[in-house]
C-alpha cells in the first residue's frame, strides 16, 4: 500500500501488488484479491503485465472451484496474447 503512493517504475509496483494479491489469496480473501487484479487491468500503467494479471485472475477462479469460468478465461487469454 505504501508503494502505491510513491513514484516507482510500473514493473516494481506490479511485483509488489502481485505479492499483496498472493497474500490475500493465502488468507482466502478472494474478493479483495479479485478487486485489486481488476483495478490493475483498468490501469494503462500495467499494460505490459496485462497477460500476467489476467492469467492470475483465471488462477483465482480455478482456486475458488469455478473451473468452467477459469477454463473459458484461459482460452480467451491464449487467443488474446500470442506467444512471442
Amino acid at each position: 500500500d505504501k508503494l502505491s503512493k510513491l513514484d516507482i517504475p510500473a514493473v516494481r509496483e506490479y511485483e509488489a501488488t502481485a505479492k499483496k494479491v498472493e497474500s490475500l489469496i493465502e488468507l482466502e480473501k478472494y474478493e479483495e484479491a479479485e478487486k485489486i487484479l481488476r483495478k490493475m487491468l483498468s490501469s494503462p500503467r500495467f499494460k505490459d503485465q496485462f497477460s500476467l494479471i489476467e492469467t492470475r485472475l483465471a488462477n483465482l477462479y480455478e482456486i475458488q472451484g469455478e473451473t468452467d469460468l477459469a477454463r473459458d478465461y484461459y482460452y480467451e487469454i491464449i487467443k488474446k496474447y500470442q506467444r512471442s
